[in-house]
């Protein structure tokens, strides 16, 4: 589950999250999953999540190039996600990254959307 990922990345960079930061960890990705419900189309590899303070940032891996409908699918998701956060900004990033090359969170700091690869 998302708890014991976290907090086994927690323990990996030997940091203990407090409580706020794991509120927010939690407040993050369940937004997005709500967000990102009926938007995620077949060319869609992965969403990885980050987020600090003040900005929460969003990154789609696309297999093939992003249609208009997919990078408007994902910034639509990422309006929903950063109104639930007043306090925020929001970063789209719609990158493409066509199979088998792997995929990485390139920093960020979930997965909240992982298609099922060979």
């Amino acid at each position: 589950g998302l708890f014991t990922m976290a907090k086994e990345e927690f323990i990996l960079s030997q940091q203990r999250p407090d409580d706020a930061q794991l509120h927010l960890r939690r407040d993050v990705l369940l937004t997005a999953q709500v967000a990102l419900l009926g938007e995620i189309s077949h060319a869609v590899r992965g969403i990885a999540l980050g987020w600090d303070d003040s900005e929460i940032r969003v990154r789609a891996i696309m297999d093939g190039e992003p249609s208009e409908d997919d990078i408007e699918s994902i910034e639509c998701a990422g309006t929903e996600i950063v109104a639930s956060f007043p306090a925020h900004q929001i970063a789209v990033e719609v990158v493409r990254l066509d199979q088998p090359a792997p995929l990485e969170p390139q920093g960020l700091k979930a997965w909240v959307f992982r298609r099922k690869e060979a």
